[in-house]
């Protein structure tokens, strides 16, 4: 949003991205991302209250991706990850990573066994966002 006028003055905006659970806050700054071509009518939202979002679920500027691929699962974040740790629906820990340090990480010791799994990454700011993935 490049100004706001109006309602909009005392108006919150916030851009939903469902596909990354992102909640981005439009008048902090822009909003980027990458997708693949195609037609997606569901990924975005807009939300105008800011009573309708908990703190939490704000981010600005800062996103944190998490898919998987062939070989494992991908993470991917704006800013150095600290710290990755990977839980099985039940809590049990079965990986965990510290001191990355990297923008970039792709989790390969898992077996892929087509199961919901809680994907915990932490930034080098002390942001920290959860996941869901099946792997």
């Amino acid at each position: 949003i490049e100004q706001v006028d109006g309602l909009f003055n005392e108006q919150d905006v916030f851009l939903k991205d469902n596909e990354l659970n992102i909640t981005h806050d439009l008048k902090q700054g822009d909003y980027q991302f990458t997708t693949e071509a195609g037609e997606f009518t569901d990924r975005f939202e807009l939300v105008f209250r800011a009573g309708a979002l908990s703190q939490e679920e704000v981010v600005s500027n800062q996103f944190i991706s998490v898919y998987t691929t062939q070989t494992g699962i991908q993470v991917n974040s704006s800013e150095n990850i600290e710290a990755i740790t990977v839980f099985d629906v039940l809590g049990r820990k079965l990986f965990e990573s510290n001191q990355i340090n990297e923008t970039q990480f792709t989790i390969m010791s898992l077996t892929a066994n087509k199961q919901a799994l809680i994907v915990k990454v932490k930034d080098v700011n002390g942001n920290t966002q959860t996941q869901k993935v099946i792997f």
